[in-house]
């Protein structure tokens, strides 16, 4: 595809030519932008995050039922993702191509999660898992509206290499805010001001709401795009679909987000059970303080570490710093095994403390890679892809989410877990819960090792990418004079 056929399939306009490439973002855009953050991880992991302890553990939901829920909302996703994706990145409304979208996406969202959480009284177990299974559609197709342009805005909003990691950053930094506060979720359900975990989370469900809410409409507010408003021909979604599964170097990012959340996720579920019934024998409420507290302190040391990462991402290959993050993850993975005991309870705040920066670490890398592969389909297909990307992004993540969930549900099950024995399991229940602990995540780290290997995007490639998209772009200033401004 020539330059100027190029310019018809959503490159960056030719008046973009001339910007200095290593032009960094506004720290005021910066903060806006990242501000989103906190509401995209509250929608990403606070239901995930609440299913469980009130539909199993409070209302005696089968963990499998659980599983099968959110494996319906995989499917639903599978067609709402990348339609809102190919939805963005064609809309031609005058307010921009990813901002309303988020605020719109914002709202529904607040709204439905509180809703999520009202659950009628006397439901029996199949009432039950349709409400649960209705209300998490409802939920992530709105976290569908909101973070697939969310997610585009971001990869838009930096054209440098180094800059990228710098925006990630910021979204990254918040993120972990947001992390926080899911953490304490089920933890605040159990306050003493509640007469049940139900009232409690009636009322920590609609305070998270507008939570999300009133960060979600900050970036849709705040933050300018730079893509052309006016409208432009598109090939058939059919050809978009297959650039985006051609971008190789994008796929192997895609199975690492896939992997890295199934091992995260799976290996979260599972500590929360192995500390409830472990290491504190059914004790709920002395555990949950425990487990938020380790994760608040390891929050705490992730925005403490956000400028290491962003230093050695610009010292050193983002594929090296990602390759570190996963060899740390795998081992302090083999640790929980005399890290969670119940002689000394609170030695598992040491491994809490020490993965959640690698966390930050691994998807710091990760979002500024993915914005360098938009970079590289813009150079192989001469068009870019920015919200169809991030869309198949945000249903790996899910996949790798739910994926985990119903794999650490099945464990549950097949362990002999029951939730009406309380603190009283079998001791090969507990044996079980503990072994898996440590393998499910040291396997995905292991597979997540291979793909990275042959990652090919380095920081000389993504410089030689840079400086051929700058040509092309000056000679289609020169061939068509195209005019185009930014969103303000």
């Amino acid at each position: 595809m020539n330059a100027a056929e190029g310019a018809t399939t959503g490159v960056i306009p030719p008046d973009e030519a001339g910007r200095v490439a290593e032009a960094r973002v506004g720290w005021r855009h910066k903060l806006a932008f990242g501000i989103g953050g906190i509401t995209d991880m509250v929608g990403f992991h606070g239901p995930v995050t609440l299913v469980n302890p009130i539909f199993n553990i409070t209302l005696g939901l089968s963990p499998t039922l659980i599983g099968l829920a959110k494996a319906i909302c995989r499917v639903w996703d599978a067609v709402t993702d990348p339609a809102m994706g190919t939805i963005s990145d064609r809309s031609t409304s005058r307010h921009g191509r990813r901002r309303p979208f988020i605020v719109i996406g914002a709202l529904a969202m607040g709204i439905t999660f509180f809703a999520l959480f009202v659950v009628p009284r006397g439901l029996g177990s199949g009432a039950l898992f349709a409400y649960l299974t209705a209300m998490l559609l409802l939920f992530y197709s709105a976290f569908t509206v909101f973070t697939v342009p969310y997610h585009a805005l971001g990869y838009e909003l930096a054209t440098s290499y180094d800059d990228r990691t710098r925006v990630m950053a910021w979204r990254l930094a918040f993120n972990m805010v947001g992390n926080t506060i899911v953490s304490w979720l089920f933890t605040a359900t159990q306050l003493p001001i509640f007469d049940n975990t139900m009232e409690g989370v009636y009322y920590v469900g609609a305070a998270t709401g507008v939570l999300i809410v009133a960060c979600g409409i900050i970036p849709g507010l705040l933050v300018p795009e730079k893509r052309p408003l006016a409208p432009r021909p598109r090939p058939p979604v059919r050809v978009e679909l297959k650039a985006a599964f051609g971008n190789r170097p994008f796929l192997r990012l895609v199975g690492l987000a896939l992997l890295f959340l199934t091992a995260a996720t799976a290996s979260g579920m599972l500590a929360d059970y192995v500390n409830f019934y472990y290491v504190y024998e059914g004790d709920l409420r002395s555990a949950a303080v425990v487990s938020s507290s380790g994760v608040t302190i390891g929050y705490v040391m992730t925005l403490l570490s956000v400028f290491a990462w962003t230093w050695l991402g610009a010292r050193f290959d983002k594929k090296t710093v990602l390759f570190f993050t996963l060899l740390l993850n795998g081992v302090f993975s083999v640790s929980t095994w005399w890290l969670f005991t119940p002689a000394h309870p609170y030695w598992q705040v040491g491994y809490r403390v020490l993965t959640q920066p690698l966390l930050l670490g691994f998807w710091l890398m990760l979002q500024s890679m993915i914005a360098d592969t938009c970079e590289y389909e813009e150079l192989t297909t001469g068009g870019r892809r920015d919200a169809l990307l991030g869309a198949f992004v945000s249903f790996s993540q899910k996949v790798g989410v739910s994926a985990a969930f119903i794999f650490a549900g099945l464990l549950l099950d097949l362990s002999g877990f029951r939730a009406d024995r309380g603190g009283v399991q079998d001791e090969r229940t507990l044996l079980a819960l503990r072994a898996a602990l440590v393998a499910v995540p040291v396997a995905c780290m292991i597979l997540a090792a291979v793909l990275v290997r042959g990652y090919p995007l380095s920081r000389a490639r993504m410089a030689q990418i840079s400086r051929e998209l700058a040509e092309r772009r000056q000679t289609a200033a020169v061939e068509t004079g195209a005019k185009s401004r930014p969103v303000e």
